[in-house]
């Protein structure tokens, strides 16, 4: 309020026009101000926080992408055009993250492979789909059609600890019900 009246005062100075009326005006943009630029709720922050979130599930997507890959014994690369396309711009920004957290490295013909960090990252990551999906089949007698999508979803906030909770609760189940198998909680064990 207090600035509100004071941008408000030399405002109307400045312009030659109602005091009454700058204040408001000053007071409506504060409130502009903070609504696209507070640090938790503004419009850039939340801009910026689904930005990172969704680069952060397009890296994931694309490693267990690279990984189921390697499970069918096909080609252990994809192009990172094909990434681009499949997955939207997002990859653009993804790939080169993936690169230099040492997942993912680039082979001849602009093809994308795992490296041994990417596997273990994408190994947990079908874990945890692979889990759930037998979770949902168990617990909720859900039609084997109707696992993919949830399992999708979540497999991305799904930690360890909930990975071996979840695990426990099936009596560690080793295959989920589209008959796959469920990767083992650390690359030694598999």
């Amino acid at each position: 309020a207090a600035m509100s009246s004071v941008l408000g005062y030399f405002g109307a100075v400045y312009f030659d026009t109602s005091v009454a009326g700058m204040m408001a005006v000053a007071a409506g943009g504060q409130v502009a101000v903070t609504l696209c630029f507070a640090p938790r709720h503004g419009l850039v922050s939340k801009a910026a926080t689904n930005l990172a979130l969704g680069v952060r599930i397009v890296s994931e997507d694309i490693v267990a992408f690279l990984f189921r890959g390697e499970e069918l014994a096909r080609d252990r690369s994809i192009s990172w055009r094909f990434c681009v396309r499949a997955l939207g711009a997002v990859a653009m920004i993804a790939l080169p993250r993936l690169w230099r957290q040492g997942q993912i490295e680039f082979a001849s013909g602009g093809h994308v492979q795992l490296t041994d960090a990417g596997r273990q990252a994408a190994r947990s990551l079908v874990r945890s789909h692979r889990l759930w999906e037998a979770f949902l089949a168990e617990r909720f007698n859900l039609p084997p059609d109707h696992l993919h999508d949830p399992a999708e979803r979540i497999e991305h906030y799904i930690g360890p600890e909930l990975q071996e909770q979840i695990a426990a609760e099936l009596d560690h189940t080793v295959k989920d019900p589209h008959g796959r198998s469920i990767p083992p909680a650390d690359e030694t064990a598999g």
